[in-house]
């Protein structure tokens, strides 16, 4: 299961960093730039780089389309595994820096582009913090719910409840990107199909030689290493099964 697991995750990550660069490629942007100008907020998020971290994005927000990509690539800064919370904090000071501009500006193009990566990029960053760090998200929610003008309250609701709607994102890619996931869960199945044909045959064959050599045809219970041999058969079916459970979920 955990197996399948990190391929399922390995393919999702390869499938959204392709999509990511054909999106870049089209709207014109340099995710290498980019990444030069987001590193040193990452390392001091100081008040110049917050700065030009967010004049870099207000040049370059000139159609929805690269408005998505840096969206999608702030949202990835923050989710990538491994990312230390400092990045993660960071990275959402920016967004939402920009997101202040974007509500005394009306520039609803780029404000909708971060509201699809807020939840989250939010939430993600919420999961096994320290009570120092979820402080200081706190202060964050608690600013863009008390303005009005930052999000709805559907959008607020989904901060308040990180894990849940951390498991919806999560699920919503599974669906999104079905295409690079199909071939994994499928081989799974098919794995599964082959071990319970394997057990089927070998529980028939095993019970058909204990009424060949039993002077009582009654008798139909399995030897030990019959048994045993069964038992393994029996679970290695229900991880796969589980396995597979869990890919459709």
């Amino acid at each position: 299961m955990q197996q399948q697991q990190t391929q399922i995750e390995d393919a999702l990550r390869k499938s959204q960093e392709d999509a990511l660069q054909r999106a870049s490629e089209e709207a014109g942007i340099s995710i290498n730039e980019f990444d030069s100008v987001l590193q040193p907020i990452v390392d001091s998020c100081t008040k110049d780089s917050i700065s030009s971290g967010k004049g870099w994005i207000l040049q370059r927000s000139t159609s929805p389309k690269a408005d998505e990509v840096i969206a999608l690539h702030l949202l990835r800064k923050v989710i990538a595994q491994g990312c230390p919370f400092n990045q993660k904090l960071h990275i959402i000071y920016l967004v939402n820096d920009v997101l202040h501009h974007c509500a005394r500006k009306n520039a609803e193009d780029l404000k909708k582009a971060l509201e699809n990566v807020v939840v989250p990029m939010f939430c993600n960053s919420s999961i096994g913090i320290t009570e120092e760090q979820q402080l200081k998200l706190n202060k964050l929610l608690n600013l863009w719910e008390s303005k009005n003008n930052y999000f709805d309250t559907a959008i607020v609701a989904k901060l308040k409840n990180p894990s849940r709607s951390w498991s919806e994102y999560q699920a919503g890619l599974i669906t999104q990107h079905a295409a690079a996931i199909t071939p994994i869960t499928t081989s799974t199945k098919q794995t599964y199909e082959g071990y319970q044909a394997q057990h089927q045959a070998f529980i028939q064959h095993a019970l058909q030689q204990i009424q060949n050599h039993s002077p009582n045809p009654r008798i139909t219970a399995l030897p030990k290493p019959h048994l045993t041999r069964a038992l393994v058969c029996a679970k290695e079916l229900s991880e796969l099964k589980a396995q597979i459970r869990t890919s459709q979920a």
